[in-house]
């Protein structure tokens, strides 16, 4: 069973080697990772692969359907707050706790771990 975590991950890479931002991650227990992201103003559910790189899925899970209820029902709303948080001088999510899908999740801008900028996803 995947769990909505608190904390959002802040960069992943695809399989095609691009570095997005998601606006939700999900874990599970034994390790499954997956993440939504916003591409072409849409939610895309991305599933970690054995590389460690994450690949866009067709079908969504019970789980990440839920998550997906929760969020702005405009994509581009979605990316636009974790540039205002960061904006703002973030801190918002210290308190949130991990907790089934009904929290809610923020980011802060990302970098290519080479300390490049990446485009907001």
């Amino acid at each position: 069973m995947y769990v909505w975590k608190a904390k959002t991950d802040e960069t992943i890479q695809l399989t095609n080697d691009e570095w997005v931002r998601p606006v939700a991650t999900l874990a599970d227990k034994y390790g499954g990772r997956a993440q939504i992201i916003v591409d072409d103003d849409c939610y895309v559910l991305c599933l970690r692969q054995g590389s460690g790189r994450y690949a866009m899925v067709k079908h969504w899970f019970r789980e990440a359907v839920t998550v997906l209820q929760q969020l702005p029902s405009e994509p581009k709303r979605a990316r636009l707050l974790p540039f205002l948080e960061w904006l703002l001088g973030g801190g918002f999510n210290d308190d949130l706790k991990e907790a089934e899908v009904q929290s809610t999740t923020t980011n802060y801008p990302a970098t290519h771990p080479g300390g490049l900028p990446t485009r907001w996803a």
